[in-house]
């Protein structure tokens, strides 16, 4: 009892709902010229209107969590040294890490392009310019590289000490404009040919063998004939890079 308690000599605050107000009581207690305590001032102030302020906050703070904790894009919240606070579902299945094992971790370890210095440069201009945004590749959990978009905010009026990240996987469209490169430059390579009517066999075996080293990104190519036992294989032609080899 805080009443109990202001008579024994202590001071107290406690928080009461009364008639659909919330109060916030203070009991002091008072001395006589004896040094015994005489009385207790009461102090009563209506604090409703902070609570219900604070409630709110709280309540929106909890619905924009919840949302970001089941986003379709990874969330993750860092510090200034890149530590991760806080990262959300999606970025969990995305990396193949638990939240557990990422809250131990900073984006140094997750980062396949970006070195430690880079990773720091590119803290301060977030910190500079309060957002940013870029691709770049992780590595997950298994050591596989995948492709992601980021968008990065900075507001110091939220949190001077904290950066706010979503990560996209753009693996699939990655993909795609890599087949549709090599779609082009097929398309290309085949157009070339149909015009080489004036070529040489010679001339026809090496463009194609050096279109076919580039479209595959290869170091050498060959064009050779096996046997019908395919025990051995002749080689006809050599690729240009091959034979500057």
């Amino acid at each position: 009892d805080y009443y109990s308690k202001t008579f024994a000599g202590e001071e107290c605050s406690f928080n009461m709902y009364i008639n659909e107000q919330h109060q916030l009581y203070r009991t002091i207690p008072l001395f006589d010229e004896n040094g015994n305590i005489s009385r207790i001032l009461s102090v009563v102030e209506n604090i409703t209107e902070r609570v219900t302020v604070e409630e709110e906050k709280k309540r929106n703070e909890q619905q924009k969590r919840a949302i970001l904790k089941t986003a379709i894009d990874g969330f993750w919240v860092n510090d200034m040294n890149g530590r991760f606070l806080e990262v959300n579902d999606a970025y969990c299945k995305m990396s193949g890490y638990s939240e557990e094992e990422l809250l131990k971790m900073s984006i140094a370890d997750i980062e396949h392009i970006e070195s430690n210095v880079d990773i720091n440069a590119r803290i301060s201009r977030i910190i500079e310019n309060g957002s940013d945004r870029f691709e770049t590749q992780h590595i997950n959990k298994s050591g596989e590289i995948f492709d992601v978009a980021v968008s990065i905010q900075y507001n110091q009026s939220i949190h001077k000490d904290h950066i706010y990240s979503f990560i996209h996987d753009i693996s699939s469209r990655k993909k795609a404009e890599v087949e549709a490169r090599l779609t082009e430059k097929r398309l290309d390579a085949q157009v070339q040919l149909n015009e080489m009517t004036e070529a040489t066999l010679e001339e026809i075996y090496a463009y194609t063998l050096d279109k076919s080293v580039e479209i595959t990104s290869s170091k050498i190519g060959f064009l050779g004939f096996v046997s019908e036992d395919e025990l051995t294989v002749s080689i006809y032609n050599w690729s240009g890079a091959a034979k500057k080899e």
